[in-house]
């Protein structure tokens, strides 16, 4: 290999490093914490017989059955 071919190399290679040094990173942040977004559980004082009440409407029967505003939206054994 020649000694020109060797400086080639070295300014193609600091040219790549310098790209990449001034291309700022690629980096995504969520707009709502996790814990904050979605419908939250309501908790029932004394038994519930299994049933689970969400803020949105949502309530889910000990089966798995999920009501939405008291209609059927969906079920397991479909």
């Amino acid at each position: 290999m020649k000694l020109n071919d060797s400086y080639l190399i070295l300014l193609v290679g600091l040219g790549a490093a310098a790209y990449l040094m001034k291309t700022p990173a690629k980096t995504t942040t969520p707009t709502k914490t996790p814990a904050a977004s979605g419908p939250q559980e309501i908790r029932v004082d004394g038994d519930a017989h299994g049933w689970r009440y969400f803020t949105d409407g949502t309530a889910i029967d000990p089966y798995g059955t999920y009501y939405k505003d008291g209609l059927p939206v969906w079920n397991p054994m479909m």
